[in-house]
């Protein structure tokens, strides 16, 4: 499901808060686009599991910065291999909300 999913376009949020208990934010916010494109992709794929899907891009916000996960997602879309580093940066997500 994680090479499908990753088809993007991001969301946001800035890392810009105060402090306190209060969250600003994912700590690699992705375009709002990018965030909705991916939620709909994956959970059109992957029936029944967009609960999944948001967890999963959720979680890449929080440990993989935009720029990696956009190469990516180019390089998925060209059926090219991607880092092992990145790929089990999204395994790890992917898996992590399965549970």
């Amino acid at each position: 499901m994680a090479a499908a999913a990753l088809s993007l376009g991001a969301c946001g949020g800035d890392d810009s808060g105060s402090g306190g208990d209060k969250k600003s934010g994912p700590r690699y916010p992705y375009p709002a686009g990018t965030v909705r494109t991916f939620v709909n992709s994956c959970a059109a794929s992957a029936k029944g599991q967009r609960d999944v899907c948001q967890c999963t891009i959720d979680r890449l916000q929080e440990t993989l910065p935009f720029d990696e996960f956009s190469t990516a997602d180019k390089a998925i879309r060209a059926d090219k291999p991607i880092s092992p580093e990145t790929r089990a940066r999204i395994d790890d997500a992917t898996e992590n909300c399965r549970d």
